[in-house]
């Protein structure tokens, strides 16, 4: 007999195409967040680009659960895109997935250059070095990553696949509010104390007050607790919930009014759908100098920014957006243009470059 043994094949074997990719994300179902929202527009990137896209959501596994099915379905695949919700989630997979697979990590919200200057991340740098790519939302924190010798960090800014409106469409829309003696502003975003809804309500309910002109605020977005829906109850004679709007409703729907007001102060906060979103809808953003709000917003340009979470500083820029009727119309037209940076197709050109 031979002594070379001969090598048992295993019994299943995996088809590594290099058109094959798995992403492993949280998907809530929601139809308004922003986690939702980009890691669908990124699974559909994919798809248009011919890729077979496997979907993993380890948010509705437990964790033993969690460990199994990730295992199983990162043995079968050799590219991975990473989409965590939350620095847990991005420890977890970092440890449970072999540097042998191609990992492009997916950035999601402003959270990760907080944790990339902890000393607790030290282990958890080596390991992201080694990844193909990360893709980062703001310039600011390509900066940080470089500086801490990431050499595969790449700028890749939120982005939207929906359609803007037309050029004719933003000029109608324009002749619209200007005919309105009522100020119709609203908020579109989720609805939570971290984003700043009860600030604007508050800020709205001292302007009308002040001014002779009605002032209204639409509400529109996923309410966090019922706690926040009683609160908003409060306002009534001037806030108005109106429940979600999602899919191609909302570029129209935000369109028709007269500013956005955002005024959010969430920790985990990076270049927000809903500033990017009422840019294609050429509707100037009254935003807080938060993060990194100031990245997109430019100030009296393509909307305003206020001090947060200060309500005199909103207060006094929702006024100044009321008396000056003129150059509010002159900012949709800016931000109409400005939302063509915002293409998921071309945003995602470097992420596609790495991955194919």
């Amino acid at each position: 007999m031979s002594k070379n043994k001969t090598r048992t094949q295993p019994s299943t074997s995996y088809d590594f195409n290099k058109k094959n990719v798995l992403v492993i994300c949280h998907l809530t179902g929601s139809k308004c967040d922003g986690q939702e929202t980009k890691t669908r527009d990124t699974i559909n990137f994919l798809k248009k680009n011919g890729f077979r896209v496997d979907v993993l959501n380890y948010g509705k596994l437990d964790f033993f659960k969690k460990i199994f099915v990730s295992l199983k379905e990162i043995r079968k695949h050799k590219k991975i895109v990473l989409m965590p919700g939350g620095i847990k989630a991005l420890k977890f997979y970092s440890i449970l997935i072999k540097r042998t697979k191609e990992i492009h990590y997916m950035t999601i919200g402003g959270w990760i250059s907080d944790f990339i200057q902890s000393k607790k991340m030290a282990f958890f740098i080596k390991k992201m070095k080694a990844f193909k790519g990360i893709y980062l939302q703001n310039k600011s924190t390509v900066r940080l990553f470089k500086e801490y010798g990431f050499e595969n960090a790449f700028y890749v800014s939120n982005y939207s696949d929906k359609k803007p409106i037309t050029q004719e469409e933003c000029e109608q829309s324009i002749k619209e509010i200007s005919k309105e003696n009522v100020f119709r502003f609203c908020f579109f975003a989720r609805v939570c104390k971290e984003k700043g809804i009860l600030l604007a309500c508050e800020a709205i309910k001292e302007i009308n007050k002040q001014r002779t002109e009605k002032i209204l605020l639409d509400v529109y977005g996923k309410v966090d607790n019922k706690f926040i829906l009683g609160e908003l109850d409060k306002y009534s004679d001037c806030v108005n919930y109106l429940g979600v709007i999602s899919g191609d409703g909302v570029i129209k729907t935000l369109s028709s009014y007269y500013a956005l007001i955002f005024p959010s102060f969430y920790k985990g906060e990076g270049t927000p759908h809903s500033i990017i979103e009422s840019f294609m809808a050429g509707l100037p953003p009254i935003a807080s100098n938060w993060k990194y709000n100031s990245e997109i917003v430019d100030d009296f340009q393509t909307g305003l920014l206020f001090s947060s979470p200060t309500k005199e500083s909103l207060i006094d820029k929702i006024m100044w957006a009321i008396d000056n009727k003129d150059k509010m119309i002159d900012m949709r037209e800016k931000c109409f243009q400005k939302s063509k940076r915002y293409s998921r197709d071309s945003l995602l050109a470097p992420f596609l470059e790495r991955i194919v």
